[in-house]
């Protein structure tokens, strides 16, 4: 049973259990087997956290796993009025505002007002990384500091600089992990052509400065090391800098541009699926159409 699940799903499930039984005792409730106005309480207090309805649903989920490994029955079916509750929150949170996407126009107006520092260097190839390859910003920045582990995270070893058959350029990137896929994969990405490429800032960052191949690939000027949160709050400033509202961005804003500017290119369904790497049909959620190509649908659907 403990092997029934991914490396990644235990940690999570973990911590969400931890979470609940701290819960329970919190309020004098009994976590095992959980009741269901228990259950609905949790979720409500999860909620009043700021945590998004999926996160929720994840949450319960380890609480259903905790009540399965204790041998006791699953707490989550025939809960009706927990699912009232869920759906409200799942209600008020698309009512939320919900993060952008970081589009190829906005890495346009980004490129323009970068300088030419290292460390500037260092964040354009990360954004144009992430947004080419359409990765989740765990996939290529760590943690925190103290948490960099060669055989998890981005080495300068991991990228390679190759030409096809054909003479194109393309790089080649050894993610080791991910969230859906704990052996990880090999990413490849060709050469744009043009201002907003990512092997292009690839091949500049790694030219400014020597390293050996076990260093961490996004390493500054200062020995810090491309982190979420840097990523997240250095983005923003240069947001900010194009007159682009920040907060309405974050890490994850890389994954969904590069989604949505993929489909708004006329990549073909199968196409941005293989790019992101998807199993299912959930990529299309990630999608943001903008207002001009909605309006050009129906130009589109009239028969000529």
């Amino acid at each position: 049973m403990h092997d029934g699940i991914r490396e990644n799903t235990k940690r999570t499930y973990r911590s969400a259990q931890n979470d609940y039984i701290k819960f329970c005792e919190e309020y004098t409730l009994n976590p095992l087997p959980a009741s269901q106005e228990c259950l609905m309480m949790y979720a409500t207090q999860l909620y009043k956290r700021h945590m998004h309805i999926n996160t929720i649903k994840v949450y319960l989920f380890a609480v259903r796993h905790y009540h399965i490994i204790n041998k006791c029955n699953n707490p989550l079916l025939c809960t009706p009025r927990l699912n009232l509750v869920l759906k409200a929150i799942q209600l008020k949170c698309i009512k939320s505002k919900s993060k952008l996407p970081i589009t190829y126009p906005i890495l346009e107006k980004v490129y323009v007002a970068l300088g030419r520092s290292r460390d500037e260097r260092l964040m354009w190839a990360a954004m144009t990384l992430g947004f080419f390859g359409l990765l989740r910003a765990s996939e290529f920045t760590v943690p925190s500091q103290a948490s960099f582990c060669n055989d998890k995270h981005l080495t300068v070893s991991d990228v390679s600089l190759r030409s096809s058959h054909s003479n194109d350029t393309f790089m080649s990137v050894r993610v080791k992990s991910s969230k859906t896929d704990s052996k990880g994969f090999i990413l490849h990405i060709g050469c744009s052509q043009h201002t907003v490429c990512a092997v292009c800032a690839m091949t500049d960052y790694l030219n400014t400065r020597a390293m050996s191949g076990s260093d961490p690939l996004f390493l500054f000027d200062n020995d810090t090391i491309l982190s979420r949160s840097i990523l997240v709050s250095t983005t923003r400033s240069y947001l900010a800098m194009c007159g682009i509202d920040p907060e309405k961005y974050t890490g994850h804003s890389y994954r969904v541009g590069g989604a949505t500017s993929a489909a708004e290119a006329g990549l073909s369904d199968w196409e941005i699926k293989a790019m992101g790497r998807w199993n299912s049909e959930c990529y299309h959620r990630y999608i943001k159409a903008s207002i001009s190509k909605v309006i050009g649908f129906a130009s589109r659907m009239v028969i000529h």
